[in-house]
């Protein structure tokens, strides 16, 4: 190598040395910058979130929406393809199949809306309402038969009870009188809030319809765009990394989300006939609180069983026995049948890293940490067995996991 080729080479190194103390002294002034000013930066980023909110809601939508669109736009794009490709360009062709895709998309979607609000939600008032009327009854119905008991029978156990339901009646008479009617016109301006706070969501989640429209019908303009960035920012080696990264990703993520959102609506639909079949109380409000904690992984039918057995209880305690066996059966054959037949291996994790991940994303971030935590763990988890496959590939390693079994570390 002549010493011109040698002084453009050390010249890269300081360079890219450079850029590396340039970058890395940036992001620690903006940590620092963060940290001191924590509450402006926090009122910043929630500002920016509310701005954008309407897109967001459309990226999500689109993107929960992107396996229904597609299952319609393939086979419509194929049928199509078959008769029109001599008379139109292909593109044409393509836009009149995702077209009507999206159309058909968008109306199942405001349809199974529209089915939820006029079918599910009355019922779910109408249960919640009987529930308020039967909670005292029955407490006092447990009031009145321990009362009928003789005095040795009851014992300290008994008479603790009873004052127990006494002073609870009691607290809550004297919040009623001493706390909520005062507080009558403040609760008003809340409600005011909370109203106009509805309003603009609703607004927001309008335009993030209109959004999503606009991203599933260009979904295939924003991919070769992403991929096209890809290439052009990284070789043709790391671009190929990133990409896989990306595939991983969006089959962790989408494939993982979308199944599982399906998986619980036919779980909670289940349930509904299971529990209409047996007479149980409340079908509809338990029916839908077992759907949608199915969405956790795991401990989904365990979370969702806990308040639907208490309502139950409220009505019928042998029908709630019957209820607690009803989701014992459904969580087996959801978890041995059903979710894996709908999601597959979309993961790649192990049933303890999954408890893992859901444990940490609960503890963290609570109900949508548990929902989020598996495809985020299992993208750190890509990242992580990739590096270490590297290092290994370095010293002429096996990759395979197997290949160390032999090996003991006690």
């Amino acid at each position: 190598m002549n010493e011109k080729s040698k002084g453009k080479d050390e010249g890269r190194r300081y360079l890219a040395l450079g850029l590396t103390i340039f970058v890395a002294g940036a992001a620690l002034i903006i940590l620092y910058m963060s940290m001191s000013q924590y509450h402006s930066f926090v009122t910043l980023f929630n500002k920016g979130l509310m701005i954008l909110s309407p897109f967001i809601y459309g990226i999500v939508l689109a993107y929960l929406l992107d396996p229904l669109y597609e299952a319609i736009r393939k086979p419509l794009h194929e049928a199509l393809d078959k008769k029109l490709k001599e008379k139109y360009h292909p593109r044409i062709v393509s836009g009149i199949s995702g077209g009507v895709a999206v159309a058909i998309t968008m109306l199942v979607f405001i349809l199974f809306l529209i089915g939820f609000g006029f079918l599910v939600i009355p019922q779910i008032i109408d249960s919640l309402s009987s529930l308020v009327i039967t909670i005292p009854e029955r407490v006092q119905a447990i009031v009145d038969f321990v009362q009928k008991q003789d005095a040795n029978s009851q014992g300290a156990l008994m008479e603790s009870l009873i004052d127990w339901l006494k002073h609870s009646t009691d607290n809550i008479t004297s919040w009623i009188s001493d706390t909520v009617l005062p507080q009558l016109g403040n609760y008003m301006s809340q409600i005011y809030q909370g109203v106009w706070s509805t309003l603009k969501t609703v607004l927001n989640i309008a335009i993030g319809l209109i959004t999503s429209v606009y991203l599933m019908t260009e979904r295939d303009q924003f991919k070769a765009s992403i991929i096209k960035i890809v290439r052009a920012v990284w070789p043709e080696k790391k671009a190929d990394e990133v990409i896989d990264f990306l595939r991983f990703s969006n089959k962790a993520f989408g494939g993982f989300i979308s199944g599982k959102i399906i998986d619980s609506i036919i779980v909670g639909f289940i349930c509904f006939a299971a529990l209409s079949i047996l007479k149980i109380p409340y079908a509809v409000l338990v029916s839908v609180i077992v759907g949608i904690t199915n969405i956790i992984p795991f401990f989904g039918p365990f979370i969702g069983a806990i308040p639907g057995a208490l309502i139950i209880l409220a009505a019928d305690p042998f029908k709630m026995l019957i209820f607690l066996v009803v989701i014992l059966a459904l969580q087996q054959f959801d978890g041995y049948v059903l979710g894996p037949k709908i999601l597959g291996d979309s993961t790649g994790l192990s049933s303890f890293w999954v408890m893992f991940a859901i444990i940490i994303g609960g503890g963290m971030f609570g109900f949508l940490g548990m929902v989020f935590a598996v495809p985020t763990f299992a993208v750190i988890m890509y990242l992580f067995n990739k590096h270490i496959d590297k290092k290994l590939d370095a010293k002429g390693l096996p990759t395979d996991t197997e290949a160390y079994e032999h090996e003991d570390i006690k």
